[in-house]
């Protein structure tokens, strides 16, 4: 090797420490910069006619750690379901109210029953009476405000649904940007380590809405999927739409029909015009978008479910009075009549039989409105029933007729005049034996229909009474929202006692408080399956202990979630210390290795000046 190669092989060496000088003050000055990674200059030698003559630069490699990145995206996602389920747990539980405090629901609820209870001790006191009343209302308005508030936050997921997808939108542009870049530079030969950051920042922060699954391409891009395999990004972003509606109340519901539902959804549109409907293909089940729509749709839905049947309940216990069917014998055939004369629209008739040995149950529902039948089983709480709507507004002939064919030739059914319906077996046959048959009416009147009578009414729904109707549309939906006290009750609280005008009930008498306070506390109601509680078969309790029941169910499920946004909280923050660790910029490092560099330049440098010596003493030979 000459002088001249010398010189060039340190020249190249004093080349390549600057650049790497330049590195690592870049390193240093962006170790606190979120998203930075740390980043090394590759070096190899040159080498000519199989000898090194000199240094230079490969390029750039960034520290990366792949098993911890990809772990913290899907925790990611989970942190940003478990955060946004646990804002919105909190303030449902907030809503019903800590157990015993002066404003929880259970607190007014039994100032209510306390108040009943001593009225039925002093059932002449004027003063008990009004504050039954008084109780009565303040437990009504409070049930309108949480419903009120359920409804709320339901718009407000919706509001946020559509500003998370804007969001969305916004990441899957810059990532269109950003991998566009990515792929070029990577096709021209060059490590976009810096682009490559910012990609990583952005498919961060789309982890945080929604479940992904990444796959990258040798061309140095990447594919973005949705966990079911919903492309949402390659070379070209998709572009999610919504169509934001308003909630108008709890019967605003969402539907996998789009036609036919009233809240909006997430749709990818292809430039051919093909959509893809997002939330009816389950395809987003995590992130701040999936806890979005499960708190919109289920779980917000479910809590007004609760509201409602417990405002239902609390109303039927005061209104129902009970009919009972008279068990008749016609020859070999024996059954039961029945009055339906004050049956309304929704109060459920009871048929119980048996056949070949097994139970059945068979529950009918009268309507005024023919267009709405039939109705599921789901019409009532009982998991064990058959619905039959039937409609009432055709007359007590075409009653029996309906219900004949909904029974079968097992069974007879007949008029028998006014309002009387009578069901008979099949007689001698033996195949059906019929068990009981009765019915619930609810009272519109306040005397001369039994001790029920109806203290709560429906603000805005037609009747008045609650009746479970779904005349025009379910009476049950949103009915905590409507729940009032009657007017005319407010006016005359000696209607909590007067429960019959001929004769007239004694002022002494506490039979329909005492019995208002055994429904209450002591007689079983069913609750539906929907209400999330007791399973597929629904809950049976007393309204008091349903009410319990609904308090600690949604007080669990706050703290539930927030024990899992804590752990997932903790789990998220240590791989993200993790990851730094691993990729992030060690300024104690890269201080030493500016000392390292420190010692290769000035080594570099001095072979410069010896060989300069070198050549000015030939020089001067």
């Amino acid at each position: 090797m000459g002088l001249a190669s010398a010189l060039s092989t340190a020249v190249t060496g004093l080349k390549i420490t600057q650049q790497a000088v330049d590195l690592t003050a870049k390193n240093v000055a962006n170790a606190d910069s979120p998203g930075y990674t740390s980043k090394t200059l590759l070096q190899e030698a040159v080498i000519a006619d199989g000898e090194t003559i000199g240094v230079r630069s490969s390029g750039v490699a960034r520290a990366t750690s792949r098993l911890v990145q990809s772990e913290y995206r899907n925790e990611l996602e989970g942190y940003g379901y478990a955060d946004t389920l646990g804002e919105f747990y909190q303030r449902i539980d907030q809503l019903f109210g800590t157990p015993g405090s002066t404003d929880a629901l259970d607190s007014l609820y039994n100032n209510l029953t306390e108040s009943l209870t001593q009225l039925s001790g002093t059932p002449e006191s004027e003063a008990m009476q009004t504050q039954v009343v008084a109780d009565a209302t303040v437990l009504a308005h409070r049930l309108n405000g949480i419903s009120d508030d359920i409804q709320t936050m339901r718009q407000e997921a919706e509001t946020r649904l559509s500003e998370t997808v804007d969001r969305v939108n916004a990441l899957l542009g810059q990532l269109e940007t950003t991998s566009s870049r990515i792929v070029s530079r990577t096709v021209a030969g060059s490590q976009p380590v810096d682009l490559l950051d910012q990609r990583d920042q952005i498919i961060d922060e789309l982890s945080r809405y929604m479940d992904l699954t990444l796959i990258e391409r040798e061309d140095g891009g990447i594919n973005v999927l949705t966990s079911t395999g919903t492309l949402l990004f390659d070379t070209n972003a998709a572009k999610l739409q919504f169509n934001a509606k308003t909630v108008n109340g709890a019967q605003t519901l969402y539907n996998r029909d789009d036609s036919i539902s009233d809240l909006g959804t997430i749709s990818i549109v292809s430039g051919a015009g093909y959509s893809i409907d997002l939330i009816a293909d389950n395809a987003i089940r995590g992130g701040e978008l999936g806890a979005l729509i499960e708190m919109r749709d289920d779980i917000l839905v479910e809590a007004q479910q609760q509201l409602d049947e417990f405002a239902a309940a609390l109303s039927r216990s005061f209104s129902d009075n009970p009919v009972d069917g008279t068990a008749v014998t016609v020859g070999a055939q024996d059954g039961f009549d029945i009055d339906l004369a004050a049956l309304q629209s929704g109060d459920p008739i009871t048929l119980t039989y048996t056949e070949s040995g097994n139970s059945h149950v068979v529950t009918f529902i009268p309507t005024q409105d023919g267009s709405i039948l039939p109705l599921s089983d789901d019409a009532t709480a009982r998991a064990d029933d058959t619905v039959v709507g039937i409609d009432f507004s055709l007359g007590n002939a075409a009653v029996a007729t309906q219900i004949q064919a909904a029974l079968g030739a097992n069974f007879t059914v007949s008029d028998q005049g006014g309002s009387v319906i009578r069901i008979l077996d099949d007689g001698a046959a033996g195949l059906v034996d019929i068990d009981s048959l009765d019915a619930v009416a609810t009272a519109t009147a306040l005397t001369d229909q039994g001790l029920g009578f109806p203290l709560f009414i429906d603000g805005s729904h037609s009747p008045d009474a609650y009746s479970g109707s779904f005349d025009g549309s379910s009476q049950l939906v949103g009915f905590s929202g409507r729940i009032m006290v009657n007017e005319a009750v407010t006016a005359d609280p000696q209607a909590l006692i007067t429960y019959a005008t001929s004769p007239a009930t004694a002022s002494g008498d506490a039979s329909r408080p005492k019995e208002i306070l055994d429904r209450l506390e002591a007689a079983d109601t069913r609750f539906s399956a929907a209400t999330g509680l007791g399973g597929p078969s629904g809950y049976q309790a007393s309204v008091s202990k349903f009410l319990l029941q609904v308090i600690a169910y949604q007080g669990g499920a706050a703290a539930n979630a927030a024990d899992s946004l804590e752990a997932q909280d903790q789990i998220v923050n240590q791989l993200h210390e993790e990851y730094i660790s691993d990729t992030g910029v060690n300024v104690d490092e890269q201080l030493s290795r500016l000392i390292e560099l420190q010692n290769a330049y000035a080594a570099n440098a001095r072979v410069v000046s010896v060989i300069d010596d070198m050549i000015d003493t030939l020089m001067n030979i």
